[in-house]
């Protein structure tokens, strides 16, 4: 139930106006930072407050950037908010700060996935500085020095007997031997680390948590350009003809169904009965940043069979690839105490350990090197860029590519698609070469 008229009031010196309109408007900046739009929300100031009306659901989060902004203003002012209307606990402790936004990224709706990427980079953030770290303290040094880090940290070093509950980075510190010839953490994941610490000592900085943000003066991370190629026919006929052979049905199936429709990975696993809709012949397929984003992805229709091959015998909550594998996870003892998004996570990692290994078990290692579950969204763009007349933008439609810079979509399309002609596309789409 939505509630209105609660209002927040901050009392402040009454000599001292100016300071509540500087409050007004930082409230405002980090309303629109966190894509909530404040023009919903009626304020008022007299002489000695500042009241925002709010809605229910994000209460505790302007409850909480009302204390914050204050906190930098009495930082910048010789000014004290009242100290009996505002109690500010200042502790400057990472763990503190740290915890404090993955708690606003949940509030505000943050996909479950998205939060576990968080969570691994400040994972690795507490390794480095210590979860008990004065974040004022972190310098462009301290930053640079995390950085290098990670480009020592072994791959899966938490899968390894060895290096568990150990500390990591006094062991990286001090080079010991059992170190040496591990595989570390490729150049994707430390980008991705990078980007997630950036946008979260971001917030600490937009907070006045910190005077300067240091990670975002780091240097891009130069990787070379993916040498990951497309399949050639001869290879998929190959798999397929293999995972036929052995009766791996199912690996077979979703192989098929990620060449065909273009989706990845994780986007085919987390797909569920009652996300399709087969009279329509269209899948509704959620995004990973946000709980509600979400786009279309037509059926071709040589996978029409496939997926109702899939679906026989499924109740409408049923993930469409690998369901009994889920459950079967879900039901571990070892996994009683995580959540389902971390058992899905595990569920990706196993499903793609297995794919990548049919594919080095029928074309061998050093070709496997050049491909991936991935290139077969390469081998699905190119076979819809063959198709006569697609336009760009049905082309990053169907592909499932952000149209965010595209002004023509966003402003005068504003995401409206010909549905119809879009199917017409995709079952123009030929991709016999490749099937056995």
């Amino acid at each position: 139930m939505r509630v209105s008229n609660l209002v927040t009031r901050v009392s402040l010196h009454t000599d001292n106006l100016t300071l509540a309109i500087v409050l007004k408007l930082k409230i405002f900046h980090h309303l629109n930072l966190n894509n909530i739009n404040p023009t919903t929300y009626y304020t008022y100031i007299n002489t000695d407050k500042l009241a925002l009306v709010k809605d229910f659901e994000i209460e505790k989060l302007l409850e909480r950037v009302s204390k914050r902004i204050i906190r930098a203003i009495a930082l910048q002012s010789d000014t004290v908010p009242t100290a009996d209307k505002v109690q500010i606990i200042e502790k400057g402790i990472l763990s503190d700060y740290t915890n404090e936004f993955i708690s606003d990224k949940e509030l505000l709706g943050m996909s479950s996935k998205t939060l576990i990427k968080y969570k691994q980079a400040i994972e690795y953030l507490h390794i480095y500085h210590g979860a008990n770290c004065k974040v004022s303290e972190i310098d462009y040094k301290a930053a640079l020095g995390f950085s290098r880090f990670l480009f020592a940290v072994p791959l899966k070093w938490k899968n390894k007997p060895e290096l568990r509950d150990k500390d990591l980075r006094l062991m990286i510190d001090k080079k010991v031997k059992l170190l040496n010839g591990l595989d570390t953490l490729n150049i994707r994941t430390i980008t991705e680390i990078l980007k997630r610490v950036k946008a979260i000592f971001r917030t600490f900085e937009n907070h006045g948590y910190i005077s300067k943000n240091y990670y975002d003066n780091l240097e891009s991370i130069k990787s070379k350009k993916s040498e990951k190629r497309e399949y050639k026919p001869t290879e998929l006929k190959a798999i397929f003809t293999y995972l036929l052979k052995a009766d791996k049905r199912e690996d077979y199936n979703f192989m098929r169904f990620l060449l065909m429709s273009g989706l990845r990975r994780s986007e085919a696993l987390g797909i569920k009965l009652k996300d399709l809709n087969l009279n329509e012949c269209m899948i509704e397929v959620f995004g990973e940043k946000t709980v509600n984003s979400h786009r279309i992805s037509i059926i071709h229709k040589d996978l029409v069979e496939t997926i109702r091959e899939q679906i026989a015998d499924k109740e409408d909550n049923s993930y469409l690839f690998f369901d009994s594998e889920v459950q079967g996870l879900i039901d571990k003892p070892l996994h009683r105490d995580k959540s389902l998004s971390e058992i899905i996570e595990i569920h990706e990692h196993t499903i793609g350990l297995r794919v990548n290994k049919h594919i080095k078990g029928v074309l061998g290692a050093d070709n496997k090197k050049e491909v991936d579950i991935h290139s077969l969204r390469k081998n699905f763009a190119q076979a819809l860029y063959m198709v006569a007349d697609i336009r760009e933008l049905e082309l990053k439609t169907l592909i499932g590519h952000s149209t965010s810079k595209d002004t023509t979509d966003n402003h005068y399309l504003r995401g409206k698609r010909d549905n119809k002609r879009l199917k017409e596309l995709v079952d123009l789409a030929d991709f016999s070469e490749f099937l056995v």
